[in-house]
């Protein structure tokens, strides 16, 4: 990294706004969130970021080393052994996740598996490029392994992610809600290559991980997985080997859905997301959020404020939930209301960046990324 004087924006916001965005997301019951409430929390996620005001100062920033300074540094027997690691899982139609975090967590990661706050590779990792199938594939983004995008992480655990997962098998186990972690779901160790000290320029294999996986069990995941019987391991890697960039001009793949479904539960499952992000904003200094920081957490309340808008009309009104608990209760006499278990519990919530961390890694978006944003699941993974 490289320490430079710069001017750029710096962003003011409410600080009174977010705590009530974060009281009013924090106590939500999803599986009897009413039109009303849904809207309510659109209306208050776009005020706060309306009621933003942009400033500029001049701030003292690290400014990323090259692609080739990033070569250079982990020079040639490191590059040649991480291009064999992805020719291998290439072959094995795996497709390499990364998951950033202390170089101290990686062993206890490998072992054991990966803690995660949702059933969603994407909120933990980051999918890179892969050869599909060319032998002659070099590997050309080396300066995001040295300069991770979240937190600069310097242990980067390798998940190797079968295309198997993406249409037909599930890749998460549930653990128990009673285990005294918020990160309530796993991936099990077979499915953890091993792992990259960005220090030592070291890669660490696990004898764990195994291309055999026992799927009996294991939840699907709630973004990448659509279920599809005529897809296939070799129809994924054509996709794949035609999603390529040449000269800053995508191509532009075909469609593999007329039309996008949105499913209430996800989306209000994902409200659990911006409980992190409001805790990060309230901890920053000043009221004040720096152009980085910015760029991701406005992508991602704009994000979860359209979703929003585009499922209120499938929530039931706060009317219409009273006349179905009033007809319960007139067939089941007076009983306590039962309140759904997926609710988000602030004070819950663990902050430990040792392990896993419910911030959602971002880095440069890969063309594997690219790809799957274009799939949307046909099936929820929760019910409402």
């Amino acid at each position: 990294m490289i320490k430079v004087t710069e001017e750029q924006n710096t962003y003011k916001f409410n600080n009174e706004k977010a705590k009530n965005i974060l009281s009013k997301i924090s106590g939500l019951y999803v599986d009897y969130c009413t039109q009303e409430e849904a809207t309510e929390i659109k209306n208050m996620l776009d005020q706060f970021l309306a009621d933003i005001t942009i400033n500029k100062e001049l701030v003292e920033v690290e400014k990323h080393e090259t692609e080739e300074q990033a070569r250079e540094y982990f020079g040639e027997d490191f590059i040649k052994e991480f291009n064999q690691i992805l020719q291998r899982l290439d072959k094995e139609d795996n497709i390499l996740y990364l998951h950033g975090t202390s170089p101290g967590s990686c062993p206890s990661i490998m072992d054991e598996g990966l803690r995660c706050g949702l059933p969603q590779i994407t909120s933990t990792s980051c999918g890179q490029t892969m050869p599909a199938g060319d032998e002659s594939f070099e590997f050309q983004q080396f300066e995001s392994l040295l300069n991770w995008g979240h937190k600069n992480y310097k242990g980067l655990v390798m998940l190797a992610i079968p295309y198997e997962t993406f249409y037909k098998e599930g890749l998460f186990t549930q653990l128990s809600v009673d285990n005294g972690y918020s990160y309530k779901y796993l991936i099990n160790p077979d499915f953890i290559v091993g792992y990259i000290d960005v220090n030592t320029k070291q890669i660490i294999m696990n004898p764990k991980y195994s291309r055999e996986h026992n799927y009996e069990g294991l939840m699907p995941d709630m973004n990448i997985y659509h279920p599809n019987p005529s897809m296939t391991n070799e129809l994924i890697r054509e996709s794949l080997k035609n999603t390529i960039t040449q000269e800053d001009e995508e191509i532009e793949l075909p469609k593999l859905r007329s039309e996008v479904v949105l499913d209430p539960s996800s989306v209000l499952l994902s409200l659990e997301d911006l409980i992190g992000i409001f805790r990060r904003i309230q901890l920053l200094d000043n009221q004040t959020i720096k152009q980085e920081q910015f760029d991701y957490f406005a992508d991602r309340i704009k994000s979860v404020s359209s979703d929003l808008g585009n499922i209120i009309h499938l929530l039931k009104t706060k009317q219409e939930l009273d006349e179905e608990n009033k007809k319960y209760d007139e067939i089941f006499g007076d009983v306590p209301s039962i309140q759904s278990d997926t609710t988000f519990d602030d004070e819950s919530i663990e902050w430990d960046d040792s392990s896993d961390d419910e911030f959602i890694e971002w880095n440069e978006s890969s063309d594997v990324d690219k790809f799957f944003e274009n799939l949307e699941s046909e099936e929820p993974i929760q019910k409402r």
